[in-house]
């Protein structure tokens, strides 16, 4: 089997950018990645970009305005793990000797798309009855303390790791640890996950 590395990346900082479109965001990730890789860009060999809400040629966007224009591109749509799935697509093309180099990235400008909730689409039978990610996520975290007995706590400290994590770096959204303490006392969204 090919081994799959990953050579170079880049990344945007987290946070709202009204004044500039997902192209100009995920340009300027994929022209970090090139260059941290230190990458004659003409090695490309096929490209992957995860959306979800950019409409039907937003990779492409992102081709032509980092020169790129021409290489297969396949766009990827997978909720909140478009990104990861691009990675993956471009892995397995690797891994079946498709492709020897290949770009992969993840791109999403909500500013400009939304101001509440994000739920399902209006025709989904779940929508109705409210089901927005959170409240998917709350039943599964549920359930995960209903099977194997996590408490609130133990889920808070993967908030707290999280944070902490992010805290390292500085192109993150949330720059600032947390306790457990403040995770569990912080606003309910959709018990038992709270706003931190």
């Amino acid at each position: 089997m090919t081994e799959v590395y990953a050579i170079g990346i880049g990344m945007t900082k987290f946070g709202k950018h009204p004044d500039r479109t997902v192209a100009d965001l995920g340009t300027e990730a994929v022209l970090e990645a090139i260059r941290d890789a230190d990458l004659d860009p003409r090695a490309i060999q096929a490209a992957y970009c995860g959306h979800v809400f950019q409409g039907m040629v937003a990779g492409q966007r992102v081709l032509a305005q980092t020169g790129l224009a021409g290489i297969p591109l396949t766009n990827v749509e997978d909720a909140c793990s478009s990104g990861a799935v691009a990675v993956r697509e471009a892995a397995l093309a690797i891994r079946a000797g498709e492709d020897d180099v290949v770009l992969a990235w993840g791109m999403e400008h909500l500013t400009t798309k939304f101001r509440g909730a994000l739920t399902p689409a209006e025709d989904d039978p779940e929508a109705a009855v409210g089901l927005t990610m959170p409240a998917i996520y709350a039943m599964r975290a549920r359930r995960h303390m209903e099977e194997f007995g996590t408490t609130r706590r133990q889920l808070a400290l993967v908030s707290v790791k999280n944070k902490r994590n992010a805290s390292l770096n500085p192109l993150s959204q949330f720059q600032t640890p947390v306790t457990a303490e403040e995770v569990i006392a912080s606003r309910p969204i959709a018990d038992p996950l709270c706003l931190y």
